[in-house]
C-alpha cells in the first residue's frame, strides 16, 4: 500500500440548513440521497430525491438547488440550469482523472 506524502487539513464552519422535509412516520422523511458539488461555473449545487420510498426508478422528479453565495442562500432551479460538466483533476504526473456528475 502506498502512503500519501502530503498533509491535508480543513475546518468546517457552522452548519446551514438548506431544506427540511415535512414530518412523516419514517425516520428519513421525503428528502433522500443528497448530492452536493461545486460546478465548473463556481456555484454550489444540491440534488435530492423527493417523495416517499418507492420501487426502483419510480419516484418523483429530483429537486435541484443552486447557490451563488457559497451556501448562504439557495434557489430551486430546473435540471436544464444545473452545471453537470465533469470535474477534471490534473495529477502531479501530468495525467488526469475525471469525476462525472
Amino acid at each position: 500500500m502506498i502512503e500519501p506524502n502530503f498533509d491535508v487539513s480543513f475546518s468546517l464552519g457552522e452548519p446551514v440548513l438548506i431544506m427540511h422535509g415535512p414530518a412523516t412516520d419514517t425516520p428519513w422523511g421525503v428528502c433522500q440521497f443528497p448530492d452536493m458539488w461545486r460546478g465548473c461555473d463556481g456555484a454550489v449545487y444540491l440534488c435530492v430525491n423527493m417523495g416517499v420510498d418507492c420501487n426502483l426508478g419510480d419516484h418523483e422528479e429530483s429537486c435541484w438547488l443552486k447557490s451563488d453565495s457559497n451556501g448562504a442562500s439557495w434557489s430551486r432551479i430546473p435540471l436544464a440550469q444545473v452545471d453537470l460538466r465533469p470535474d477534471v483533476v490534473e495529477l502531479s504526473d501530468g495525467g488526469a482523472i475525471c469525476f462525472g456528475r
